[in-house]
């Protein structure tokens, strides 16, 4: 095993596909499985790989990490879409006034600022996480594990390293091209 980046570990087995070819969609892995846990943890567990191009192990502590980035992403949005709610319930009075005093109410009154918010963090994916917590995605790898799609292996430094099979990636690909 040799570790290209922190967490990140280059795959010795051979791949039926490059990471390339297989779709993840937000957390998802379209027409692979019907329990949304497994396909929320296969494809976090993918993500790493589609990103660098080619097919990687990746540590728990990592992936553990990306979970919690999320959940710190997802209370941000949260925060944002308050300050936006409120922000549209004043202006929404602020209009009802004016128009029940006929303008007057609109020379005394400061009319609400819209707050800035960056659209990034307005758009988060779905994910079971922010609902069930982390819990949600590590009982999913249990049963990945269970049924061969990963296989977990130990370093030398006590870390736990998450590969994809090839029974998983052959299954995905097969899935999402031969049967659409």
């Amino acid at each position: 095993m040799k570790e290209i980046r922190l967490g990140l570990f280059e795959m010795e087995e051979d791949m039926p596909c490059s990471p390339d070819d297989i779709c993840i969609e937000n957390y998802f892995v379209p027409k692979f499985f019907c329990e949304r846990s497994l396909n929320e943890a296969i494809a976090r567990l993918l993500c790493f790989s589609c990103s660098h191009g080619k097919w990687l192990g990746v540590s728990f502590f990592k992936l553990c990490s990306f979970m919690e980035e999320d959940c710190l992403k997802f209370r941000a949005c949260k925060v944002a879409k308050q300050h936006r709610l409120r922000f549209e319930l004043e202006l929404a009075n602020y209009i009802l006034f004016c128009i029940l005093t006929l303008g007057i109410y609109g020379l005394f009154a400061k009319k609400p600022e819209c707050p800035r918010f960056d659209a990034r963090k307005m758009a988060m994916p779905k994910s079971g996480i922010y609902c069930f917590g982390p819990w949600y995605i590590v009982n999913a790898l249990k049963k990945l594990s269970k049924q061969g799609m990963i296989r977990w292996e130990i370093d030398d430094r006590g870390r736990i390293i998450l590969f994809p099979t090839r029974a998983l990636v052959w299954g995905i690909f097969n899935r999402q091209f031969f049967f659409p």
